[in-house]
């Protein structure tokens, strides 16, 4: 293309196509059919530009970071991901740059691992989920629920709240087993943003 019009912009391609990865405790998964370890230092990540190249055994958790800033401090959050998952290897994705939704989603229903959705505790957090995850994965799909989720509710950001109301109040909840979180939100008028897990 670059040859024929002297113009590398003369199509759209996206050239990033992958998505972002991290973890703290190691991996190992394929890549290319080829052993590829993952455990990137602290203040980095792996980006996996090759998904449908990409392997990871089946035991591994999938955990999707609705936020960029939580994505980039998994470590300051590992206290509330040990109590939830005790044992278990985490591997942490992004949704991030959101142009990459789809390679990341095409790479996740090529998989049999379970997906947790770690997103924000408002009525914008769980469409995205029903939406952009549980709509394609089903209930191999999950929303992460932290066990003190109600009293941070009870104390969280009504102005949130109000701005997302119109829009959501008549969203219908697709996968029942987060209905009462949805009752919560509505009861105290409060959402909570995933942030306030970082330590």
């Amino acid at each position: 293309m670059v040859r024929m019009v002297g113009d590398s912009k003369a199509k759209k391609v996206n050239t990033f196509r992958g998505f972002l990865v991290d973890c703290y405790v190691r991996i190992d998964a394929m890549l290319n059919g080829k052993p590829f370890i993952l455990h990137p230092m602290e203040g980095s990540s792996a980006f996996i530009n090759q998904p449908d190249h990409f392997e990871i055994q089946e035991d591994v958790i999938v955990v999707g970071m609705e936020n960029a800033e939580n994505f980039m401090q998994i470590r300051s959050q590992r206290w509330l991901f040990d109590a939830l998952f005790p044992g278990k290897q985490l591997l942490f994705v992004c949704r991030y740059p959101q142009e990459n939704l789809e390679n990341l989603r095409s790479w996740l229903l090529r998989i049999p691992n379970r997906y947790v959705h770690f997103g924000d505790f408002d009525l914008a957090g769980v469409h995205i989920y029903l939406s952009e995850i549980y709509a394609h994965l089903g209930n191999r799909s999950s929303f992460l629920l932290p066990s003190d989720i109600e009293e941070r509710l009870a104390e969280g950001n009504a102005a949130l709240y109000n701005q997302q109301y119109a829009r959501f109040k008549n969203m219908a909840v697709t996968d029942v087993r987060l209905q009462p979180l949805v009752n919560m939100i509505h009861h105290y008028r409060r959402g909570y943003e995933q942030e306030g897990y970082i330590r």
